[in-house]
């Protein structure tokens, strides 16, 4: 339902980040949620790696493109929009 007055719009923002860096922070987490490091390493191999990799490979190009550095600090690599 439109509101008089109201403007929508949709803004989409990707983070990139390193494959390797990613898939070790899944593995803490898994670690820290109780799995030994062969069991989270085992999991994020035959799980999370395939949603990760589609996700860096496959997303729609985004509004906000930002790169997660190595310090886990962040650089933004691209913004768009004009509003």
């Amino acid at each position: 339902m439109e509101e008089p007055g109201v403007i929508y719009f949709i803004w989409n923002m990707m983070i990139k980040a390193d494959l390797t860096i990613l898939k070790q922070r899944l593995i803490n987490r898994k670690v820290q949620g109780g799995l030994s490091l062969e069991a989270a390493t085992a999991f994020v191999e035959q799980s999370d790696s395939y949603n990760v990799e589609r996700t860096l490979n496959d997303s729609a190009d985004a509004d906000e493109v930002w790169q997660m550095l190595d310090d886990n600090d962040y650089v933004i690599l691209h913004e768009g929009g004009n509003f």
